[in-house]
């Protein structure tokens, strides 16, 4: 029984926990191509073994799409990391890269918003 359950993780990634995942954070923008307070920001996770494709350079790649829950605005990643998987270029179309700390400041204010 154990064996099934193992393979179940596996194949269903039941034991992966928040250390498997590379996190960026991105503002999406309202106002093409600048900063405004009615932007929202979202997290997007990478796996680095699942989600990451090799170029013809040898460096790893990876596009995504991120939408806003509530204004559903969309900005695309194209993000590059070397053979280590460690990043080396980024490009946001719609938006661009915070650091986790602006993330967080963003959610503690629309916490204060909705309650």
């Amino acid at each position: 029984m154990g064996f099934l359950k193992s393979i179940g993780r596996m194949l269903f990634g039941g034991s992966q926990s928040k250390q498997d995942g590379l996190y960026f954070y991105v503002r999406l923008y309202k106002l093409p191509n600048r900063q405004s307070p009615d932007d929202e920001m979202v997290e997007i996770r990478l796996h680095p073994y699942n989600d990451l494709s090799l170029n013809d350079d040898d460096h790893y790649f990876v596009r995504k799409v991120a939408v806003g829950p509530k204004s559903f605005r969309r900005a695309e990643i194209s993000l590059t990391f070397d053979k280590n998987r460690t990043l080396i270029e980024a490009h946001v179309d719609g938006g661009e890269l915070v650091e986790q700390e602006d993330y967080l400041k963003y959610l503690d204010k629309i916490g204060e918003n909705d309650g």
